[in-house]
């Protein structure tokens, strides 16, 4: 996929002022921040351009017991440990930051947890980061992933609806 680079250097090298400048200077009207919950749901709030253009700094806030909701369920699971009562705020990571193909307006923005300006326990991209550097720093090691998305095509068969008919058959 080709992707549109929104910021015209390090976000690391600008502030929050000029990143939302940038992004209404290239017509983005909603900003999607977006984390991962301990259920493996990639989750977003899609903020418009009128509230993300407002004042510093650029993060947003999220109940702590996001974390805690199941992926079939709406409730906070019992003895999660995670109470459903505070906030944490979700941290832009700015490298991560990408126009929507499908939604020109829209860019999405992976997020980190933070709780009290400290990294949240209970984040898992702040987790995953710590153990990719444990694992370099104990064993030298490195990690290189992909993705395969798979999925079957099949035929309504209302005659027989407990005949599954694959599309390519």
């Amino acid at each position: 996929m080709n992707v549109d680079p929104l910021l015209t250097k390090s976000a690391k090298n600008l502030s929050p002022l000029e990143i939302k400048q940038q992004l209404y200077d290239q017509e983005i009207r909603f900003l999607r921040f977006v984390w991962c919950d301990n259920s493996g749901i990639m989750r977003a709030i899609a903020e418009p351009h009128s509230s993300f253009l407002q004042d510093p700094p650029l993060s947003i806030n999220i109940c702590k017991a996001q974390q805690a909701i199941p992926a079939a369920q709406d409730f906070v699971v019992k003895d999660a440990g995670i109470e459903p009562v505070g906030e944490v705020e979700l941290r832009p990571d700015w490298s991560s930051i990408v126009r929507l193909p499908y939604a020109k307006t829209h860019a999405r923005v992976f997020c980190d947890m933070y709780d009290d300006n400290q990294p949240w326990c209970y984040c898992p991209r702040l987790f995953l980061q710590r153990m990719i550097k444990s694992a370099y720093d104990l064993y030298g090691l490195n990690f290189e992933s992909a993705f395969e998305n798979e999925f079957y095509l099949f035929e309504n068969e209302m005659a027989h609806p407990t005949h599954i008919v694959p599309t390519d058959h």
